[in-house]
């Protein structure tokens, strides 16, 4: 099975700074008019005076930018001095206020894009802008204008998805305020998103400190803003402690759990080793039916089959030749989206109309996924798709995403590089992509909150195999040299594929970038890793949804039950739906049949255990879970942290 194909599902969509390669020339000094030429007609006017020169003048000192930073700067500021009301006058102001902050000169970037003026810039370069003064007050340490011009940057993002990457970065500075800086930045926002969160934070500070008449201001003044879903979730909890403490005195404990939406945020877990498989509700002391909609059939029928596997491992079913699947209490209803989004919506209809089926497993599909959730929040049917598009819940009471995703394993990479290893530099070589500019973009996010700093970032096209150009690019064409040895990183993150890995990391060592700490995604924890690179991958450390070799009773329970109803070795595929089947036998176990019933108690999961990870639904329906990371050390894939 390629690794990338759940990659490919999943659109995590991110914004990406492109650098033309465009070469142009200086223009030749204009020549006067002929002698003798007409007055009537007027010679042409001055080449230096075409807007097509200009253009070709921009590219030019770009492409030498791309190549030289302290070098693109002085083309730049010569091509404005040149043409100092060109309409790329701005965008080149932005250009070199970028490059100044990657040479780590933040005033001068402030100098040169305080005269920018970003109705001058293309929608793109209107969101690097507002990132580019995000990361500048930052720098200068002001976090209320930060979360100001991240708020803009939201507000300008393409779309959902783009929303959703923004919101990560607000959450995280927003949990670093004070409660003054909280004041200040609401008062900036005024009615602009995150206001509504800056005053529900802002109250449940008040609220720990047994502030009961601060925290009802807060509310008060939250109540007044546009609120999503979540919000509105946060802000009934908070006056209902705060009602609570100015009564009784007792600040009572939260009901809610998890407010923040980062895996980063989530607690400590404990005990989890100690888990057995027989410490999960399900099987024998569940009754009532779970409807599975899967790719079983279609380009995806590999991927279906083995959810499918992980799903009756769970409910103890395994139906021989196709019987239907039943078994004590539990029947399982099993449709087939065949990786259609038109199949899976028939299909969650089909089930919806049987009133003894509680909740809905599936589909994997971003589009099968997003049709399923349509039909499903339409009949009021719980379902818990293992897609690992997080937009799939927007607006959608009775949908949970309990797939694993790509942004849980950059969020695992980052924290744990940046924070447990310490590590200060790093660099990002990715493919240009949605799956690779969405990993980069996260990953920088993480870093950066935990302290660290990314000085490189190059993109390849899919399907590149030669990674020189990409290489040299990364660090700034200086290659190290027998003079001059240093390395520009602590550590590079390639978020694509082993078999990538196992081509860039030679390249590192030829080009003398290496040795190095790699860091990679799901699918690097296999032999040929350690076969083929070798000491190149020393110290590499890669996120892995699901480890089969993990020493928790609870995975390894389910991997020899699993090897031997199924001859084979679970993947991440059967762990998350067998997980996921393991939420709706929890609330069955309890006695819960009723839709709506089960729909409550699956908002209240905190922390469920899992073979992929413990599991935390936020109020928005969408499930936290932590990767597991695992490192070489000494040629041999070690345990570094559980999930």
């Amino acid at each position: 099975m390629k690794t990338t194909t759940l990659r490919r599902v999943a659109k995590i969509a991110a914004v990406a700074t492109v650098f033309s390669l465009s070469l142009g020339c200086w223009p030749k000094r204009p020549e006067p008019p002929r002698p003798g030429a007409s007055r009537a007609h007027p010679a042409p006017a001055p080449a230096e005076g075409s807007p097509a020169q200009a253009k070709k003048e921009y590219d030019a000192a770009r492409a030498v930018a791309a190549r030289d930073a302290g070098a693109g700067v002085e083309k730049l500021s010569i091509f404005l001095a040149r043409w100092p009301t060109s309409p790329l006058a701005d965008p080149a102001r932005l250009r070199i206020g970028q490059l100044e902050r990657a040479r780590g000169r933040s005033s001068a970037a402030r100098a040169a894009i305080a005269p920018m003026k970003v109705g001058g810039l293309s929608a793109e370069e209107r969101r690097e802008a507002f990132e580019l003064h995000a990361a500048l007050a930052a720098d200068a340490g002001d976090r209320v204008e930060e979360i100001v011009w991240l708020s803009k940057l939201r507000a300008a993002s393409p779309d959902s998805d783009d929303e959703a990457l923004v919101d990560v970065d607000l959450d995280q500075r927003i949990a670093k305020l004070d409660a003054a800086e909280l004041g200040r930045g609401a008062d900036k926002l005024g009615d602009r998103v995150p206001a509504a969160r800056l005053r529900l934070r802002q109250g449940e500070l008040a609220l720990a400190r047994r502030d009961a008449e601060g925290s009802l201001l807060a509310a008060a003044q939250a109540s007044r803003l546009p609120l999503t879903a979540d919000e509105a979730t946060r802000l009934a909890e908070l006056e209902r402690r705060t009602h609570v403490l100015a009564e009784t005195g007792v600040l009572p404990p939260s009901a809610q759990g998890l407010t923040l939406g980062s895996v980063a945020s989530l607690p400590p877990q404990s005990g989890e080793e100690g888990l057995a498989r027989a410490d999960l509700l399900g099987g024998s002391s569940a009754t009532g039916t779970i409807g599975v909609v899967l790719p079983l059939s279609g380009q995806l029928a590999k991927l279906g089959e083995q959810s499918l596997q992980g799903v009756l491992l769970a409910a103890g079913i395994f139906p021989p030749d196709g019987a239907p699947a039943q078994s004590g209490g539990v029947r399982i209803v099993v449709r087939d989206s065949q990786g259609r989004a038109d199949a899976a919506a028939t299909a969650v209809a089909q089930l919806a109309a049987d009133p003894t089926v509680s909740a809905v497993v599936g589909p994997l599909g971003a589009d099968e996924a997003e049709a399923a959730a349509a039909q499903a929040e339409t009949a009021g049917l719980p379902l818990l798709t293992l897609s690992g598009r997080e937009s799939v819940t927007a607006q959608r009471t009775h949908v949970f995403r309990v797939g694993v995703t790509p942004r849980d394993e950059a969020n695992a990479l980052g924290v744990y590089a940046a924070h447990e290893l310490g590590l200060k530099r790093f660099g990002v070589l990715y493919p240009d992509d949605a799956y690779g500019r969405g990993m980069k973009d996260v990953f920088q996010q993480i870093v950066v909150a935990y302290g660290g700093q990314v000085t490189g970032v190059a993109a390849y096209r899919p399907g590149t195999t030669d990674f020189e150009k990409a290489i040299r690019e990364l660090v700034g064409g200086k290659l190290p040299t027998p003079e001059a040895p240093g390395l520009a990183f602590d550590a590079l993150f390639i978020p694509d594929a082993r078999e990538k890995a196992l081509l860039i990391a030679p390249q590192l060592a030829v080009l003398k970038v290496a040795p190095l700490r790699l860091l990679g995604p799901r699918g690097w924890q296999h032999p040929d890793l350690l076969k083929l690179a070798g000491r190149q991958v020393e110290g590499a450390v890669m996120a892995e949804p699901f480890d089969a070799g993990s020493n928790s009773r609870l995975v390894q329970d389910f991997v020899r039950e699993y090897q031997a109803s199924m001859q084979a070795t679970p993947d991440v595929f059967a762990a998350q739906a067998f997980d996921a089947t393991n939420l709706v036998l929890t609330e069955l176990a309890h006695g819960t049949q009723d839709r709506e019933a089960v729909r409550e108690g699956l908002l209240r999961v905190r922390e469920a255990p899992g073979v992929a990870g413990s599991t935390s639904v936020r109020p928005d329906g969408n499930a936290e879970k932590r990767a597991s990371l695992i490192g070489v050390v000494s040629g041999q894939f070690v345990r570094l942290q559980g999930p």
